[in-house]
């Protein structure tokens, strides 16, 4: 029996996503190297990327800033360079776009403590800051579980 594998990959440079992708394919890296020898033959598709900080000064809701929409072209450019590790033959159906987690992506990450776990107005330290969470991680708890239903 062939186990279904979910890929999801979390974009936070271009060149992160491209080496992203080329680890899929070339042979010569470690993700292949690692999968021959555990006996895994099959090439996992890829089913989401999730690119973040794209509310970033919008002047309109749903209407990205010509600074997100170039990152996000470019996102879609190399992802059709690798098209055939893609779950949808048309590479925009697997990007999904989610605004800027603010201080309770710093503190979910530093604290290991999952977005959906945050409670707004608790405060930590991070790296000798203290930091609150935002009222707004309740947006992010939505956008995230609309994406964890969409997959």
């Amino acid at each position: 029996m062939q186990s279904t594998q979910i890929t999801v990959a979390f974009v936070t440079s271009i060149e992160a996503l491209r080496l992203t992708l080329k680890m899929l394919v070339d042979s010569n890296m470690d993700f292949q190297k690692f999968n021959a020898q555990a006996g895994i033959e099959h090439l996992p598709k890829v089913h989401a990327i999730v690119m973040t900080h794209c509310g970033w000064n919008r002047q309109k809701p749903n209407n990205p800033d010509s600074s997100t929409r170039f990152f996000i072209e470019q996102a879609l450019n190399i992802a059709k360079e690798y098209a055939h590790v893609f779950s949808e033959s048309d590479v925009s159906k697997c990007f999904y776009l989610l605004d800027d987690f603010h201080s309770s992506g710093r503190i979910s990450g530093n604290q290991r403590i999952p977005l959906a776990k945050l409670e707004s107005g608790k405060k930590y330290i991070v790296e000798g800051q203290r930091l609150e969470v935002n009222p707004s991680v309740d947006r992010y708890k939505r956008e995230m579980a609309n994406l964890s239903a969409a997959l």
